[in-house]
């Protein structure tokens, strides 16, 4: 072998041992940089977002409430006058109102309203609906009423333009076998039961 041949060799071994010495170093690198990612702890100070909650059920504030139970006194609408304004009988029907006010709430909600109308003379039925602000109308079914107010624009919270009216209307069917007495008066028992929506 001539000296140029041996030149050319230490050559090629020089460059073979400077990409061996490259890739071992950028392996250790990887490695290194993948092992400290699972083992470096940051410290700092977390930050959460947390969304304003306050609804009012009827002017009622229910803000620490989750679930709120209420009383509400059947009267008939005063169209109907088979018998003394105000006093409940087989023929009447009337409403009442469960107003959802959401206002300042900043996250979308869910509500479920149970009613127990076991305390009702058998007649008196609960038999339909509304909301008044979508004008639409339901039967009402297994006394349950399950919905939701959505919000429009995720920046911003709901306001008073957001708000449920949820008009019931009951009836006291005539062919009914119980005769109310003088002075009655005729409740039923609400359950609303309110969420965040996620």
């Amino acid at each position: 072998m001539n000296l140029k041949e041996r030149y050319k060799t230490r050559g090629k071994r020089r460059i073979i041992k400077f990409f061996a010495f490259y890739l071992f170093f950028a392996f250790l690198l990887i490695v290194y940089s993948s092992y400290s990612r699972y083992t470096i702890i940051e410290e700092g100070t977390p930050k959460a977002y947390i969304a304003s909650w306050k609804v009012e059920i009827n002017n009622q504030d229910i803000t620490d409430k989750q679930t709120l139970t209420n009383v509400i006194e059947l009267v008939p609408d005063s169209t109907i006058q088979t018998t003394t304004d105000n006093k409940l009988a087989p023929g009447k029907s009337g409403h009442f109102d469960l107003i959802i006010n959401p206002e300042g709430t900043e996250v979308a909600v869910e509500y479920n309203i149970n009613f127990d109308t076991t305390n009702l003379p058998t007649g008196i039925e609960l038999t339909r609906y509304e909301i008044v602000e979508d004008n639409t109308s339901e039967n009402l079914i297994n006394s349950n009423i399950v919905g939701q107010i959505n919000l429009t624009n995720r920046e911003q919270a709901l306001s008073e333009n957001d708000k449920k009216t949820i008009r019931v209307y009951w009836e006291w069917k005539e062919d009914t076998v119980d005769i109310p007495t003088e002075g009655t008066n005729y409740n039923i028992s609400v359950t609303i039961n309110l969420q965040q929506k996620i």
